[in-house]
């Protein structure tokens, strides 16, 4: 069969390809019956990464009043990060003539805990 070029309507298929649609049919038929095998692992999985996460932040929050540097916990290591110090631009702007007020300015955020495998 030649190579041409058809313009088919859609649902139509030109003509020859007729076991290029069972294959596609058969193609169609194992995804649907993939997704349906793999949804109630999804389900399941996705219960469990919520409890991952809660669990997780619980460790944080409870490492922040432990730790004030990096430290190794078991399989863990929880990575002390000081708060970041940042700067209200528009306040500094203002006060920046001035040179005295400019640390009014200054705004530091609460150390976290970041949770790396070891």
């Amino acid at each position: 069969m030649k190579n041409k070029k058809y313009k088919l309507k859609v649902g139509k298929s030109p003509p020859g390809f007729e076991d290029l649609e069972v294959l596609l049919d058969i193609l169609d038929f194992l995804k649907k019956k993939r997704a349906r095998l793999l949804e109630p692992i999804r389900r399941e999985l996705g219960i469990i990464d919520k409890e991952i996460k809660n669990v997780k932040q619980k460790i944080k929050n409870l490492a922040l009043q432990k730790i004030e540097k990096t430290t190794k916990v078991k399989n863990y290591k929880l990575i002390y990060c000081k708060g970041r110090t940042s700067w209200n631009t528009k306040t500094l702007d203002y006060l920046a003539r001035d040179n005295d007020d400019i640390r009014k300015c200054k705004i530091e955020s609460k150390p976290w805990i970041r949770i790396k495998e070891a």
